[in-house]
């Protein structure tokens, strides 16, 4: 059973959110230095990925009014896979610089 764009909207939405949240206040050698911090992070943004790769296979006129849909796919499937070569830094800085952009694009197609 395929499952309804608006919870995918809604995965994007919530576990973006989590993660600026645990963000929130620590510099990025604060987020490089705490490895609880990074799985946390990591976690969430693995998630808004592949919300973002479900609606791009599945809603994909709901796709084209997010932001940076395939780069965002791309980024997911290094997180997925790229376990030893993940450069923590840039990890930081596309949560902190691009995730807000696609949060706030989200929020406004969840019914």
């Amino acid at each position: 059973m395929r499952r309804d764009s608006g919870k995918w909207l809604e995965d994007i939405v919530t576990n973006g959110k989590d993660a600026l949240e645990f963000l929130e206040g620590k510099t990025a050698e604060e987020y490089v230095e705490s490895k609880a911090l990074r799985a946390m992070v990591e976690r969430k943004l693995y998630v808004v990925g592949e919300a973002v790769t479900q609606i791009k296979n599945e809603y994909p006129d709901v796709a084209t009014q997010l932001p940076k849909v395939s780069d965002i796919v791309r980024f997911r499937n290094f997180l997925a896979h790229g376990y030893f070569a993940i450069d923590h830094q840039r990890v930081y800085d596309i949560a902190l610089n691009s995730l807000p952009e696609l949060i706030e694009a989200a929020e406004k197609l969840d019914p």
